[in-house]
């Protein structure tokens, strides 16, 4: 049988054929490098003093990305073994976070050259191994080019050796000349929001609940990985934050707030720990703005690695807008949830099907309850509130003798009747949520915050009868005219007519001022303003 031979265009899949956003290099050059830390940390690699730690640097003049962790490094005898061999690595899929050996050829899509730098503990030389990305993607465009994938890369590496302390151990990555067309590799502000979201970094301290979280997953044994990652020199952290915002006339302003955490563990069903999660409690007053809330959605999380995007686990929810009512993390714990090549979900297995199960349930069963009824009882204390301010409004004009004429009270008199029927209504609506509270504690926390925020509407036992009563004759004039005392009955007639047909084509906030400037102009002039 013949040799097998790997075409060219392999070289293309693995690097820009797997992401359609170029800053996925940087995740997949820190998870290589958190892996090696994890290595050196059991290897007692550390002495005082001396961290682990990934630090980023990236210059925008000179087109340059320095991507650094002090690690293990590369013994100089298994370099070439280590970074040039293609999907042949020696990691363990179910300890590792990389572990396909592939993502070491990501940066070959974005940059005129590629070079590795490394030195291993006790060595005096540090090895530079420099891939040629411009000339390997030239030999891949070039069709009568029929050189086989291993023939390429072996054309386009060097290696060299330069002296170096026996103290040090690193590894580099350097990607040098970044492709015009590949801009957001340099614009440090986009890296520091992709990698602030989607590498394993601490939690934001100004979020009130880190501890706990940490807290819980000590409680329960679960790893909780992460790393000293820092770009251009800022410490990089989850940006989870308290409160909640939205867009009001131009600008930033809060609209709710994140007033605790709830936690849930998820397991085969022969009792192995598949998952646990972490999500915020708010009175979930509508959908999580993207444009102000960067981190919303629950995320799914291995290793503390983001896979996909923030909408991941949006089709597990009964309604797929469900996630951006929420924030949190999935963190998967089972073995077999194993991220695929693009890292943006797990591969397929009998595993990843009851994953999914129990999130569908779970999310299905609490979570879309949870904002349902934050929806439903607010809806409810809004039509209460509406009835009992109608109410007000209708005695005030009763008191005051506010009318304009009969038929604007008859009107509003139909109108209040309709809105008592439609508080009656949410009366039984919010009862009922009332009495699910009960026996249901996360409804009871939910009902708990929206009235505390929004008020507890009308008392149960209370009926809503409007409140109708009418004035003595000593008290003043029923309609608005009839304090027109310096007018004819025929010309307060005639205002009442033009009051009327104000009413009929303005706004009721625009008549009522209209009508009221009116009737103030009228009353002050007395006998100036008779149509004599």
């Amino acid at each position: 049988m013949g040799k097998i031979k790997f075409g060219k265009n392999v070289i293309e899949n693995l690097t820009s054929g797997m992401y359609q956003d170029s800053r996925i290099v940087y995740r997949e050059y820190i998870q290589n490098s958190a892996d090696q830390i994890d290595i050196a940390v059991d290897n007692g690699l550390y002495g005082d003093g001396d961290s682990p730690k990934i630090d980023i640097s990236i210059d925008k003049k000179k087109r340059l990305i320095r991507i650094e962790d002090n690690a293990t490094g590369i013994e100089k005898a298994l370099v070439h073994t280590e970074l040039a061999d293609v999907a042949d690595s020696k990691k363990k899929r179910e300890q590792n976070k990389g572990f396909r050996g592939i993502g070491r050829l990501g940066g070959l899509a974005y940059c005129d050259t590629l070079r590795f730098v490394t030195s291993a503990a006790g060595e005096d030389v540090k090895t530079v191994m420099e891939w040629n990305a411009q000339k390997c993607m030239q030999l891949i465009n070039d069709s009568s080019v029929r050189d086989d994938a291993e023939t390429i890369l072996l054309d386009i590496i060097d290696y060299r050796e330069e002296p170096c302390s026996e103290d040090e151990h690193f590894f580099k990555v350097e990607l040098v000349g970044i492709k015009k067309e590949n801009e957001d590799l340099l614009n440090v502000d986009r890296v520091k929001e992709y990698i602030s979201e989607n590498t394993p970094i601490p939690i934001n301290n100004n979020f009130i609940f880190d501890k706990r979280i940490y807290e819980y997953a000590r409680e329960k044994g679960y790893t909780f990985d992460e790393y000293n990652i820092f770009v251009n020199g800022e410490d990089m952290l989850k940006p989870y934050v308290n409160d909640l915002y939205e867009k009001s006339d131009s600008k930033k302003r809060k609209y709710d707030e994140i007033v605790d955490i709830k936690y849930r563990e998820f397991k085969t069903s022969g009792g192995e720990p598949l998952a646990w999660m972490w999500y915020g409690v708010s009175s979930f007053e509508r959908q999580i703005p993207q444009a102000f809330n960067r981190m919303r959605g629950i995320r799914l999380r291995k290793g503390n690695i983001q896979i996909g995007g923030s909408d991941c686990l949006a089709k597990l929810f009964k309604e797929s807008r469900g996630t951006h009512y929420f924030l949190g993390e999935v963190h998967a714990l089972h073995p077999d949830l194993i991220p695929n090549g693009r890292r943006d979900y797990f591969n397929e297995n009998e595993i990843r099907v009851e994953f999914e199960e129990e999130l569908r349930w779970f999310f299905g069963e609490t979570l879309h309850k949870l904002y349902y009824a934050a929806s439903n009882i607010k809806s409810a204390l809004r039509a209460q509130g509406t009835f009992l301010e109608k109410q007000e409004q209708f005695v005030e004009k009763e008191k005051k003798g506010l009318w304009v004429n009969t038929d604007e009270k008859n009107e509003l008199e139909v109108q209040l009747g309709q809105y008592e029927k439609k508080a009656n209504t949410a009366k039984k609506r919010l009862d009922n949520w009332r009495e699910k509270a009960t026996e249901d504690a996360s409804i009871q926390q939910v009902l708990s915050i929206v009235e505390g925020k929004h008020g507890v509407g009308l008392d149960s036992s209370a009926k809503t009868t409007r409140n109708t009563q009418k004035t003595s004759s000593k008290k003043k004039s029923q309609f608005m005219t009839d304090e027109l005392t310096a007018l004819a009955k025929k010309e307060r007639k005639l205002v009442s007519r033009i009051y009327s047909v104000i009413r009929d084509v303005l706004k009721e906030d625009q008549s009522s001022r209209v009508i009221g400037a009116i009737q103030e102009e009228l009353k002050c002039n007395g006998k100036k303003n008779t149509f004599n």
